[in-house]
């Protein structure tokens, strides 16, 4: 990445004898939004702090637009922040909360009312400058304070799990509504989260934690299709993963233990007999009817033949568990494709070579 507007190099951050971080790098070209997804103390919290101000990295550097932010404290960063809880001044109004960042820098009244009020439009609550943040809901407090971090034009907005608070529908529209004025405005983003959904619905690219170190940086689709790590797999989307043995890596052929031989679309970066992962994803396994009902050509497809033990429904789709020997398949279906498919059925299954993804084991 050339000249990136945010560097992050080689992070570290030890309380004591724990370690937060252990060596965490990652870029951001300006007006990029990258995501830190990972569980619970995973370090996407710390780093973002670091990058803040508001902890102090055991080594490592942070730059913005090239210039060192060691030894700049927090307001001097030229920085956006929103927390989950919002953090507005309660005895001041929707306007007052928004013009004071400008206020503290010594914006002109007239002029930090102006720029106070154009926010208020662009997050689509001009008309609520005189409301207290008692009185609004949590979406509504949640742009204010969004508004309030974006109105000093800061080089970069850091967004700390700002949906956590609201319930699903009202998450689902501040995604939309997030990504809309970021790019609206072409602000630098770094948002930590643990939702995986809002990480693949509002990001460039994603950089998963484990254990305090990134697994992976990709794009949403790159993370998905092809996780670097079984970890990634598995935090990201639902999935099968078998472990396999190779046998023939120029064919790509890997013979599992309880589904057989398994076809994967390229030729693998690994010796006879080497031990790999095989990660496919659940919605990619079909009925074996159906597709001879669409006129799909079953041939170089991967098959198995499981016993259904599990049925869970979802509405738009049905999630099956069936047994193959002593091993279990994960299968995706939509609910017209799974009607009357119950415990007890056995399925015929097909999923194409491009669905199966190999990861290397360590």
């Amino acid at each position: 990445m050339p000249d990136p507007h945010l560097q992050v190099s080689a992070l570290t951050k030890s309380y004591g004898s724990v370690t937060a971080l252990g060596g965490v790098s990652l870029a951001a070209e300006k007006g990029e939004f990258v995501t830190l997804l990972g569980p619970s103390g995973s370090g996407k919290t710390t780093t973002l702090m670091i990058i803040a101000g508001f902890e102090t990295a055991t080594s490592g550097t942070v730059e913005i637009g090239g210039r060192s932010l060691s030894n700049i404290p927090p307001h001097a960063r030229n920085i956006g922040i929103v927390f989950q809880n919002y953090a507005l001044f309660p005895h001041r109004t929707a306007l007052q909360n928004i013009m004071f960042p400008l206020n503290m820098r010594g914006v002109p009244a007239a002029e930090a009312e102006r720029k106070a009020r154009a926010m208020l439009d662009l997050v689509g609550l001009s008309s609520y400058g005189d409301r207290w943040p008692k009185d609004m809901s949590g979406g509504q407090q949640q742009r204010i304070a969004l508004a309030r971090a974006l109105v000093f034009e800061p080089s970069l907005l850091l967004l700390d799990e700002p949906l956590g608070a609201l319930d699903k529908s009202m998450r689902e529209q501040m995604q939309i509504e997030i990504k809309r004025i970021q790019k609206s405005l072409g602000v630098t983003t770094i948002f930590v989260t643990h939702d995986q959904s809002e990480a693949m619905t509002m990001s460039d690219r994603i950089a998963v934690f484990e254990q305090g170190r990134i697994d992976q940086i990709g794009t949403p689709q790159e993370v998905y299709r092809r996780p670097s790590t079984p970890f990634v797999a598995r935090f990201i989307g639902d999935s099968n993963l078998l472990p396999g043995i190779v046998l023939d890596p120029e064919q790509g052929l890997v013979r599992t233990e309880h589904f057989g031989l398994m076809r994967l679309p390229d030729r693998l970066k690994t010796a006879p007999g080497a031990k790999v992962t095989l990660m496919l994803r659940p919605e990619s396994i079909h009925l074996a009817s159906m597709m001879d009902a669409r006129g799909g050509d079953p041939d170089g497809m991967n098959r198995a033949e499981v016993n259904v033990h599990t049925v869970v429904p979802y509405g738009e789709s049905t999630l099956l568990i069936g047994r193959s020997g002593g091993g279990d398949l994960r299968i995706r279906l939509r609910a017209q494709e799974a009607d009357g498919i119950g415990s007890g059925a056995s399925l015929k299954l097909l999923w194409p070579a491009a669905a199966v993804h190999a990861i290397p084991v360590a």
